[in-house]
């Protein structure tokens, strides 16, 4: 179990589900993993678990943007692109933390904390706002 001082993202079941279950599982889980991650640096820095847990981060977000690449066909062709635009950004902002989780380059402890939380607010608002567009789209 993770520690509460550990989450640096938090599943709010009044705001966050989508209504398609698939999705909803997995963003939980997208978020269960950025706090399990957040937690083995909060537990000691350097962490040699840092590193496969930003991996999976990194495996779990790709299989969630192809299971919700189908649901994107709801959108306007300009609500797509820019949802798609997201992703894209977001997978590259998180393979350039790997890369710097796996670089000979120290890092400090706030460094990687603030980099994560970037990374936890980019889930928590795209969530709440392009998925939620996502949502109305798909059920209207």
């Amino acid at each position: 179990m993770i520690e509460e001082r550990a989450h640096l993202v938090h599943w709010c079941e009044h705001s966050m589900p989508m209504g398609v279950k698939e999705i909803d599982l997995q963003h939980r889980q997208l978020l269960d993993s950025i706090n399990l991650l957040h937690a083995a640096i909060l537990a000691s820095w350097p962490d040699p678990k840092a590193l496969p847990l930003a991996t999976h981060l990194l495996a779990q977000t790709e299989q969630h943007f192809l299971t919700e690449a189908p649901y994107l066909q709801a959108l306007p062709s300009g609500q797509q692109r820019l949802h798609e635009l997201h992703h894209k950004h977001f997978l590259e902002a998180l393979q350039s933390f790997i890369l710097r989780l796996s670089s000979d380059i120290p890092m400090s402890t706030l460094s990687v904390r603030e980099q994560l939380a970037s990374l936890a607010e980019w889930y928590s608002s795209h969530i709440l706002n392009s998925d939620r567009e996502l949502s109305l789209a798909t059920s209207g």
